[in-house]
């Protein structure tokens, strides 16, 4: 590891690390003196390799001073982390934010992201973990949480780091969305494999539902396993979907809603637009990890995917969004009316 942590070029790829660096860089590459890396398929290689890029972009941003960067994350988990075993009020996590920008060790361009996050109306919020360098994984060995108070003292754990940014609202493991080679388990999925995935087009209306290659940002994983209140969600059709209970799905009337919210006999939309009644609901607790799907784009019905047959939102209802919930996104047509 330590070999590549020392060999890696810093390529920033949309694919790899979703952002290209500010706009002094050339369009896609930041040269840091380190040499070319190749990016791995195997996801834990994949995992390995981003935490040598980040390592290696917070030693390059310290030696020559590169503090223009304020819209490419330099976390290791450069998806928006779901954090379990760290789950935060709206309240509590702009706390946590305030916290740590005061933080000493912190970088300038890990402030600007953080500082961009307090004004929305669910913010992301930093969450700790230390770097397992024999197991390369991030853990919590003295079982170490954050403040969420901004006057707690801004002291970090030696060997703590900021791991991800948190965020809720998830797929089981297993559930399949539709990408441009069939329907695919979410857990198995990944940006070289599939980075795009069918959604919604903005020229869509309920009488005529039409779907494009959308490229994706990130797949999203739990940074632990945890606790996760689930929802099945069983269908007149025959379909089943499980998802968390603050998931976002599509109602038949265009409506984004949480599947928490959701009762017996509620129609929601199938992909071949017709309406599908719910005929059972299952909630139950599971512990393991959850996941889900950053679209890269704000369009709010390029944001709508298909899981299990059924229209569902993207990461995007669940953070910068989130106000759309309990609206109508999908209109008739004009000459539907």
């Amino acid at each position: 590891m330590k070999e590549v942590m020392n060999k890696i070029k810093i390529f920033v790829l949309a694919a790899t690390l979703g952002a290209s660096i500010g706009s002094g860089a050339h369009a896609n590459e930041i040269d840091c003196g380190c040499d070319k890396g190749i990016v791995p398929k195997d996801r834990e290689a994949q995992l390995a390799y981003q935490k040598a890029l980040s390592l290696c972009l917070k030693d390059c941003i310290k030696n020559k001073e590169i503090q223009s960067n304020k819209n490419h994350s330099i976390f290791f988990n450069v998806s928006p982390a779901r954090c379990e075993t760290d789950s935060l009020s709206i309240p509590e996590g702009r706390g946590r934010i305030q916290w740590a920008i005061r933080t000493p060790n912190i970088m300038a361009a890990e402030a600007n992201i953080l500082s961009n996050e307090i004004a929305k109306e669910r913010p992301k919020y930093p969450t700790y973990g230390f770097w397992d360098e024999e197991r390369q994984v991030y853990t919590n060995p003295i079982g170490w949480r954050a403040p969420t108070d901004i006057a707690a003292a801004p002291e970090v754990p030696t060997g703590y780091e900021i791991m991800g940014l948190c965020t809720a609202g998830c797929y089981a493991k297993g559930q399949k969305v539709w990408i441009k080679m069939g329907y695919a388990e979410v857990d198995q999925l990944n940006l070289f494999d599939a980075p795009e995935i069918y959604t919604l087009t903005k020229e869509s209306t309920l009488e005529r539902l039409r779907y494009k290659l959308t490229p994706v940002k990130s797949y999203t994983v739990s940074a632990t396993d945890a606790s996760q209140e689930i929802v099945d969600i069983y269908t007149e059709s025959g379909r089943r979907l499980s998802v968390t209970t603050n998931h976002p799905m599509m109602l038949d009337a265009g409506v984004m809603v949480e599947a928490a919210t959701l009762k017996m006999n509620d129609f929601l939309f199938g992909v071949d637009g017709l309406r599908d009644r719910v005929v059972r609901l299952e909630h139950k607790t599971t512990f393991g990890k959850v996941y889900n799907v950053e679209v890269d784009s704000t369009d709010l019905l390029e944001n709508v995917i298909v899981a299990e047959g059924l229209l569902t939102g993207a990461l995007y209802y669940q953070n910068e969004g989130v106000e759309h919930l309990n609206r109508v996104l999908l209109r008739r047509s004009l000459k539907g009316i």
